[in-house]
């Protein structure tokens, strides 16, 4: 992960999909923040390759 400095955010989320990403992490021994950001991360990924793939 990058080591640039982290700072704590607001955002409002179901509880319900908290839970689940509460849950996630603790099965992968990650805290919750860990399991987000990477959870995030591969989410842009993603997108981003469907969308370069999308103008092709």
């Amino acid at each position: 992960m990058n080591k640039e400095a982290k700072s704590p955010r607001n955002i409002r989320i179901r509880p319900s999909v908290l839970h689940q990403a509460r849950v996630a992490a603790v099965i992968q021994n990650k805290t919750l923040g860990q399991w987000l950001e990477e959870a995030i991360i591969e989410k842009v990924g993603r997108e981003q390759k469907q969308s370069k793939e999308a103008k092709k």
